[in-house]
This record gives C-alpha cells, sequence and structure tokens, in this order.
C-alpha cells in the first residue's frame, strides 16, 4: 500500500522514499501474523479500548492468545519482592494501584530474560522511585480498573 505525504508532514517510521521535492512516497506494510509479544503497556492499552467498546473484532484476531483480563491473577516474581523487602519498600509498593503495579512488574520482567542487566536497572529506578513515593511512567486509565 503506498500513499503521498507531503514534505510538511511528519516523517514515519515505515520505509519512504522521495517522490518529487515536494513529497514522498512511503510503503505500508501489515503487521506480522505471529507477533511474539504483547508487552504489559500494550496489553493495558488493549483492555482500555476493550473497555470503552472501541476495539474491533478484527484488532483482536491477532493478539487473543495475549490479551488476558484485567481480573487475571496477577504474582509477582519472588525476586523482585525480595528486593523490595530489602530496601523497606515492599508495602508501599503494595498500595498502588493494581494495574500500577502490573506494568511496573511487567516492564522490569520483560527484560529479565534476555537482558538481566536492563531488568535490574530497571528494578532500581523501581526502588528509587517508589522510595520517593512517586509513581512513573505511562498508566492508561481502564475504566473500572483504578
Amino acid at each position: 500500500m503506498f500513499f503521498r505525504q507531503t514534505r510538511l508532514q511528519k516523517p514515519s517510521t515505515c520505509r519512504a522514499a522521495r517522490l518529487d521535492e515536494e513529497s514522498n512516497v512511503q510503503r505500508i506494510t501489515p503487521r506480522r501474523k505471529k507477533k511474539t509479544f504483547l508487552s504489559e503497556l500494550n496489553r493495558q492499552r488493549v483492555w482500555k479500548v476493550q473497555a470503552l467498546g472501541l476495539m474491533t473484532e478484527a484488532g483482536v484476531i491477532p493478539i487473543k492468545d495475549q490479551i488476558g483480563s484485567p481480573d487475571d491473577p496477577f504474582e509477582v516474581p519472588k525476586w523482585i519482592i525480595q528486593q523490595l523487602e530489602e530496601a523497606e519498600l515492599w508495602e508501599r509498593f503494595e498500595a498502588y494501584p493494581l494495574m500500577y503495579k502490573r506494568l511496573k512488574i511487567g516492564w522490569i520482567s520483560e527484560a529479565s530474560k534476555y537482558r538481566p542487566e536492563e531488568s535490574q536497572r530497571r528494578l532500581n529506578y523501581l526502588i528509587k522511585m517508589t522510595g520517593k513515593d512517586k509513581m512513573y511512567g505511562t498508566i492508561p486509565e481502564i475504566p473500572g480498573y483504578y
């Protein structure tokens, strides 16, 4: 699929080529059929769009096995609990909203499999911000869950 884009428009991350002095041609390809991972942030965005009644069946089909539900059980990995307890911040973290906790633990855990040093860096930042009693980052508000 191709469309014309004038030079005044913000360029996209899609493949683009210059057509003439005033416009570009941009190639947009569909999402891969077998997406391997849906991050916790994107999962919460899906829940929000579904709660607002804006998600179509066509949008759900490619990711239906990864969506889950906001009501699904949530477990914090023991190694994260241990480090929060060592910093004496576990109780403070437990007082935060469920969706915030899911988001932060998902953000830390998604890096732990392939990049443990990045996962530890993220956990250190969570400990630092929890120590200041500050919630940070993008938190999609899902109707009925905050």
